[in-house]
This record gives C-alpha cells, structure tokens and sequence, in this order.
C-alpha cells in the first residue's frame, strides 16, 4: 500500500510537470513562429506588428502566463479529476 501510494504521487507530479511543460513549449512555439512571420513580412513595422507597446519584455509576460495558468489549473483542477476518475471506475460498466 505504501509503495502504491508512493508510485501514484510520483505519476502525479510527473505528468503535471508534463503537462505543465507542454504548455510552456506550446508558448514558445508560438512567440518564436509570431516572430518570423513578422520577420518574413512585416520588416519594417515588426515592434508595431507584435503589439509590444514598448515592452521588451512581451514574449516573456507571455510565457510567463501560460505558466502561471498552466500550474494554477494543475493545483485546482488535479484533486476534482481524480475524484472523477475515481467514481467512474467504480461505476459498473454501461449496460450491465
């Protein structure tokens, strides 16, 4: 019993890191592909473009907040999914 509790607390903080991580990327992707596309066709006016209003900071705030999100959804939505997951599996099958 104690070695099962210590496996699932570790798959726990493994696929919210996961998870957690995944998020980040898809952050990066996308402030690293809003950069090229301003770069291919918008040279000349590229900080306009971006809406950074003289914030330099821009593309960090914003994976910053996809963090913050992402880690506050993980602590407040974590305990609520496996109270779910655990009443379906002890639900019998559909159709029996």
């Amino acid at each position: 019993p104690l070695g099962n509790l210590r496996y699932r607390l570790a798959m726990g903080a493994l696929l919210g890191f996961l998870c957690i991580s995944v998020c980040l990327a898809f952050s990066a992707f996308y402030e690293i592909l809003e950069w090229v596309i301003v770069l291919r066709f918008y040279p000349a006016s590229g900080p306009e473009w971006l809406g950074m209003q003289g914030d330099p900071w821009d593309a960090q705030e914003d994976m910053l907040m996809a963090f913050v999100g992402a880690a506050a959804s993980i602590l407040t939505l974590s305990s609520a999914h496996e109270r779910s997951m655990a009443a379906a599996r002890a639900a019998p099958p559909p159709g029996r």
